[in-house]
C-alpha cells in the first residue's frame, strides 16, 4: 500500500494562498515526520509545517502523487533555511533513479496545481533512505577527506573545480568552529537565522582577541564561500579558490592554537 494522509484535522485557509509559519525553527534545523500505517497524520504533519496553509497544500499534493505512483515512504524531513523557507523530503526504499523520477512526477504536480508566480517557500523532493552507516557531517574522516579534497581542486583546471574548493575550504572551517564554540563557548541563545553568522556571533562572544580573529577569518571566508556558491554571473577566478585553501589552513593553525591556549 503507498502512502498517504490520515485525515484528522485540518488547517484553515486556502492551500493556494501563501500564509507564513509560527514555528521558531531556524536555518539548518530538521524535523522527522512518520507515517502510522502508512498514513501520515495530517495534525503531525502540520505542525511540523508550522501550520502554514500553502506549505500544507503542496505536501498534500506531493503525497497523493506519491500515493497514486504505489511509492510507500518511509518518513519524511521538513528542513528549514530560515523562519519563513523550508523543505520537504520523502523518503523511501528505493535507487537514485526511482527517486529521481518520483521527484519528477511531484514537481509537474505542483506546477499543475500552483498558479502564483511569486516562488514557492516549502520545496518538496523525494529521496532515498539514509544509508545508517553514513559518516556523520562533523567526523574527522569526512572533515579529513574534505580537507584533502581543497589542494587538490584549488590546483585543478576548471572553474566548476575551484569554485567546489572554495566552498570545501569554508564547510572545513566552519564545522571546526562549531566544534571548538561547542566545547569552549559559553552557551548562548541563537537569535540569528543563519548558523553561519551565528558562528561568528559566538566566536566574537568569547570576548578574547584570538576568538575575534578567528570570527574575522570565518567571515572573510564566508564571503569567499557565498560568491563560489551562488555568484554565477561574476567568473570565479583560480586565484580566490587558492586563496581560500590558504586561509582555510591558516584557520587551521590558529584555531588549533586558540584551543590548546583556552582548554
Amino acid at each position: 500500500m503507498a502512502t498517504g494522509i490520515k485525515q484528522l484535522h485540518s488547517t484553515p485557509g486556502n492551500p493556494t494562498t501563501p500564509s507564513l509559519g509560527t514555528g521558531t525553527d531556524t536555518q539548518g534545523t530538521a524535523r522527522m515526520i512518520r507515517p502510522s500505517n502508512v498514513n501520515y497524520d495530517l495534525e503531525e504533519l502540520s505542525a511540523a509545517l508550522h501550520y502554514n496553509d500553502e506549505w500544507l497544500g503542496r505536501a498534500k499534493v506531493a503525497i497523493e502523487v506519491l500515493d497514486q505512483s504505489n511509492a510507500h515512504t518511509a518518513y519524511a524531513r521538513v528542513i528549514f533555511f530560515d523562519k519563513e523557507r523550508a523543505a520537504l523530503c520523502f523518503h523511501l526504499a528505493a535507487d537514485i533513479f526511482r527517486c529521481a523520477q518520483l521527484t519528477r512526477v511531484v514537481h509537474r504536480a505542483l506546477g499543475a496545481s500552483f498558479e502564483r508566480v511569486v516562488p514557492p517557500s516549502l520545496l518538496i523532493d523525494v529521496g532515498p533512505i539514509a544509508h545508517p552507516d553514513a559518516a556523520l557531517a562533523g567526523s574527522p574522516t569526512v572533515l579529513a577527506d574534505l580537507t584533502a579534497s581543497v589542494s587538490m581542486l584549488a590546483n585543478s583546471t576548471t572553474e566548476a573545480s575551484w569554485r567546489q574548493a572554495a566552498v570545501c575550504a569554508y564547510v572545513v572551517a566552519f564545522r571546526l568552529a562549531r566544534k571548538l564554540i561547542a566545547a569552549i563557548c559559553p552557551p548562548t541563545p541563537n537569535v540569528l537565522d543563519s548558523p553561519l553568522d551565528t558562528a561568528i556571533w559566538q566566536l566574537r562572544m568569547h570576548r578574547s582577541p584570538k576568538a575575534r580573529a578567528l570570527a574575522e577569518a570565518l567571515a572573510s571566508m564566508q564571503v569567499t564561500y557565498s560568491t563560489a556558491a551562488f555568484d554565477f554571473d561574476t567568473p570565479f577566478p583560480q586565484d580566490q579558490a587558492l586563496l581560500q585553501s590558504e586561509a582555510m589552513k591558516a584557520f587551521q593553525a590558529d584555531l588549533a592554537a586558540f584551543q590548546a591556549t583556552a582548554a
